[in-house]
């Protein structure tokens, strides 16, 4: 049992560490935390048996924060998606 996320609604995840992740199956993925909501660059890639989201690390919502927080980012969506189930890729 994971206590680290928890699922309030479809595609939507919530961490203990203050953060959500929503994901919208059309693409894109939307990050809050404290600090304010970035718009992350996703689409999904049919790749049986599990579906995998493709993250998009040069997405503008990224482009002007420093590295390290770009990587806390996409860290932490892809720990809240791969609680959903997904796997997930970086391009």
């Amino acid at each position: 049992m994971n206590e680290k996320f928890h699922k309030p609604g479809p595609n939507r995840v919530s961490s203990v560490e203050g953060f959500t992740v929503a994901l919208d199956i059309m693409g894109g993925v939307e990050y809050s935390d404290a600090t304010g909501t970035t718009n992350v660059d996703s689409e999904v890639l049919n790749t049986p048996p599990l579906y995998s989201i493709a993250l998009y690390t040069e997405s503008l919502g990224l482009k002007d924060m420093p590295a390290s927080r770009a990587e806390e980012i996409l860290s932490n969506i892809t720990g809240a998606l791969e609680y959903l189930g997904y796997r997930v890729e970086r391009f």
